[in-house]
């Protein structure tokens, strides 16, 4: 590939990432950090579920979840539980104040994204999104592998 389009990408790159920043940091996340937002997505998606696998699922280390975790039950968003036939593990699930702050973030989040995909047509979309989950893909097998071998 051309070194020249890599660059370019790169570029484009930067300032999605920017753009995407600023909107998460002053609209989406309905005043927590981006990192509980995205922690409280993932409880959402799974349920109730352990630490590790929570960790496992968005690719860190458990001791971080582990202190974002913290926060998120200090400020009554998320419950941890000791089941009683295993007292080294936590459960952790969403409170119902969880579960209304991630419903706000995924209507606002739809809004927002409803509005920037709005510049493709159907079939544009379609082969956008395609591609774009064929390269989240590759860079997760890529950041496996390079984890992997350290």
């Amino acid at each position: 590939m051309e070194t020249k389009k890599i660059k370019n990408f790169r570029k484009t790159l930067r300032a999605f990432e920017r753009e995407i920043m600023l909107q998460n940091n002053t609209n989406l996340c309905f005043g927590v950090t981006i990192a509980q937002c995205h922690i409280l997505l993932e409880i959402e998606k799974l349920g109730e579920t352990k630490v590790g696998d929570l960790a496992s699922n968005i690719s860190l280390d458990k001791s971080t979840v582990s202190r974002t975790i913290d926060g998120l039950v200090s400020v009554g968003l998320v419950n941890r539980s000791i089941p009683p036939h295993n007292r080294r593990s936590s459960l952790i699930k969403l409170t119902k104040q969880g579960g209304n702050i991630c419903k706000q973030i995924n209507d606002s989040n739809n809004d927002y994204f409803k509005k920037v995909l709005s510049v493709l047509d159907g079939k544009e979309l379609d082969v956008f999104l395609q591609n774009f989950e064929k390269i989240t893909n590759n860079i997760k097998e890529i950041n496996n592998s390079l984890h992997n071998n350290q």
